[in-house]
């Protein structure tokens, strides 16, 4: 826990990639995929808005995903995956 982030979002073939840092000032690289991005927006209206947008929206959520992800995968992992499961529920 305690990933916080390092970069600013960008597309990389529909998904969202950024970096974080963890705890030891590591660095994570996190991607969101498409999916997660499209489930997370239809509910809260924003179905229709660019990826960079519902990405935006989203994350608060999204960091906190990324969180309870690197949690799971143990602390040495470098490479995260926020699947439409680990957004939306």
């Amino acid at each position: 826990m305690g990933l916080t982030q390092k970069t600013d979002g960008h597309l990389s073939g529909g998904d969202i990639e950024f970096l974080m840092y963890d705890s030891s000032n590591g660095i994570v690289s996190v991607t969101v995929s498409q999916e997660a991005l499209e489930d997370y927006a239809d509910p809260r209206g924003l179905s229709g808005s660019d990826t960079l947008s519902i990405f935006n929206s989203a994350l608060a959520d999204i960091i906190e995903a990324a969180d309870k992800v690197y949690d799971r995968a143990g602390t040495n992992q470098r490479r995260l995956l926020v699947s439409t499961r680990d957004l939306n529920g």
